[in-house]
């Protein structure tokens, strides 16, 4: 299998409903949404909790239990809210499963407000792009709500939402249901043209390229094979573990296992070690990492596009300054025509339209050609000049003023860049995000304060804490709030990144502030260079302009050390924070 993303399908939904099987009835305690495209159903089940995790999103659509908790959003979405009416406090009697289809049905018994029983069914359909959810009323067959509603325009074929009857996804057509496949089946799959692995599949439905080549390589077969290369024998062996895989997954039998580029799940016959993990456990260890990568990632896109907006823009009006104060660079000649013009008062006549006078400011010395406006009184031409010069040097110090903050911010939006480039955790970006104004923080429950920003913490070897800013608030953090007036304070010289704060009163070991320069190295826009120069000083030495951007501080009595930021030294500080937390 190449290294890609292995998609959820029909045999692996299979293993998850046979692991919930194994569970019994639950009682559905509560209806949790993550997020927009994810469900979580907290179940009780014979004295155990769950979390039956639903993703509806594209190439990430899946079933299976977890482990670890999720969030809630804010406002949860209408269809949610349905859920929670309809399923809280029910019973949920069964899961069942079409076929090796990716489509699902939970069977839920419950009462309404009068105590009436019902039942409801909420049908999962974790077809890639089309994934969507239905409640769906038990008895009457009728949709009572979804997740996407699909109108005509979108589906000539089959309409679905509230108070349509649920119509089950077509079956694929010229194909046999795996699970009802018999010998004649298998073997005509086995004799079509090309190789083994792609007659099964074309064969038969509910069987994905690669279940099939996984299956073939359970049974000791090329998955390239061809009937062609194979012994009579040989071919007839191979009918005879089809048939029996498919009796497996019939009887609930799987062997969830990951492998080097994804899982596997059939049963692969006498031998096979019982025990192990069970099918949930290999998806949500499989996932998880590839979901959390995937969403760093588009988050990270997202922010790098709106900060090369925000830098354009800024590029532009930074250009327009510079124009405007090379223009105002001429104020004080204005002042200086002014005043020879005062000195030649006795000169000057109405109507004249220039005068040319001895030019006392230049250093060559010479003579000058001054332009005068002929409808003005001698007094006036002279009053001009001089409010030209009040303009260009009003216009002067404003450019000035604007290129200042200009650049400020052109150096405040370089370490957010970095920090985005940087970012090893979602929670950063999300930070970075409210810093931008972009996303909100949380609200704090009532009674607690907003919670703190939480900066990267580690040891170093000689025992003393290390706090490391990830992003600018983490960095306001770590400076101005964890750190004390005697622990030593490092960044990256002229370069935007991390402060890195060392937890120490007295000297610093040597070994931690090369330590400690190292993570402030990696943790910059340095990453991939060599003699990194970073600076230290005592924290009390470390101070912040008034106004000035979060994360943009200046400091003095700095010393400088040059070190090459090195991977291994890195991962063992990293270790020492992932065994404290």
């Amino acid at each position: 299998m190449a290294a890609s993303l292995q998609h959820f399908d029909g045999l692996a939904l299979a293993a998850v409903v046979a692991e919930l099987a194994a569970h019994g009835e639950a009682r559905i305690d509560k209806v949790a949404q993550p997020s927009a495209h994810e469900l979580c159903l907290q179940l009780r089940a014979g004295g155990t909790n769950l979390r039956l995790y639903v993703n509806l999103q594209d190439q990430w659509a899946r079933l299976h239990l977890v482990t670890r908790p999720l969030g809630n959003v804010p406002v949860p979405a209408g269809f949610t809210m349905q859920l929670r009416k309809h399923l809280e406090g029910s019973r949920l009697l069964r899961v069942e499963q079409p076929g090796l289809e990716r489509v699902v049905r939970l069977v839920v018994a419950g009462r309404d407000e009068l105590g009436d029983p019902y039942e409801r069914h909420l049908v999962l359909e974790l077809i890639g792009k089309y994934a969507n959810a239905f409640l769906v009323d038990g008895r009457q067959g009728t949709i009572l709500g979804c997740l996407r509603p699909v109108t005509e325009a979108m589906c000539q074929v089959r309409q679905l939402g509230p108070g349509l009857p649920y119509d089950p996804p077509p079956a694929p057509a010229g194909k046999v249901p795996l699970l009802e496949a018999d010998a004649a089946a298998v073997a005509a799959a086995l004799g079509a043209a090309g190789g083994v692995a792609e007659g099964l599949v074309a064969r038969f439905a509910g069987l994905s390229r690669l279940s099939a080549r996984q299956l073939l390589e359970a049974l000791g077969v090329a998955p390239d094979a061809t009937v062609a290369t194979l012994a009579p024998a040989a071919r007839e062996a191979l009918v005879a573990g089809v048939l029996a895989a498919c009796e497996q997954v019939r009887a609930g039998r799987f062997w969830p296992r990951s492998t080097p580029d994804g899982w596997a799940v059939w049963w692969a016959g006498p031998g096979v070690p019982p025990g192990g993990p069970g099918a949930s456990a290999v998806l949500e260890a499989y996932f998880s990492g590839r979901q959390a990568a995937a969403r760093l990632g588009e988050r990270r896109r997202v922010l790098a596009r709106e900060l090369a907006e925000r830098e354009r823009k800024l590029a532009e009006r930074l250009a327009t300054w510079e124009q405007a104060l090379a223009k105002a660079e001429g104020a004080d000649r204005h002042r200086e025509l002014g005043d020879l013009l005062a000195a030649h008062m006795h000169a000057l006549r109405p109507g004249l339209e220039a005068i040319e006078v001895d030019d006392w400011f230049a250093e060559a010395g010479g003579r000058v050609t001054i332009a005068l406006d002929p409808r003005l009184t001698p007094s006036e031409n002279i009053q001009r000049c001089f409010r030209r010069y009040q303009k260009a040097r009003n216009g002067r110090r404003a450019a000035t003023e604007l290129l200042t903050g200009g650049r400020e911010d052109a150096a405040y939006l370089a370490s957010v860049v970095s920090a985005v480039a940087l970012a090893p955790e979602l929670a950063d970006l999300e930070e970075i995000a409210q810093e931008l104004g972009l996303a909100r923080a949380p609200a704090p429950r009532r009674g607690q304060a907003p919670a703190a920003p939480e900066p990267l913490r580690v040891t170093s070897s000689d025992g003393l804490p290390i706090l490391v800013g990830k992003n600018n608030r983490q960095n306001e953090f770590v400076t101005f709030q964890a750190a004390h007036a005697g622990d030593w304070w490092l960044h990256t010289q002229g370069i935007p990144g991390a402060h890195v704060v060392i937890r120490a009163q007295d000297e610093a070991p040597t070994r931690t502030l090369h330590e400690a320069a190292t993570l402030a190295a990696w943790f910059s826009q340095a990453r991939d260079s060599s003699r990194v120069p970073v600076v230290y000083t005592r924290r009390r030495h470390v101070k912040k302009a008034r106004g000035a951007r979060p994360g943009m501080v200046v400091y003095e009595q700095e010393r400088t050390l040059f070190v090459t930021p090195d991977p291994a030294v890195v991962a063992a500080l990293l270790q020492t924070q992932s065994a404290r937390s």
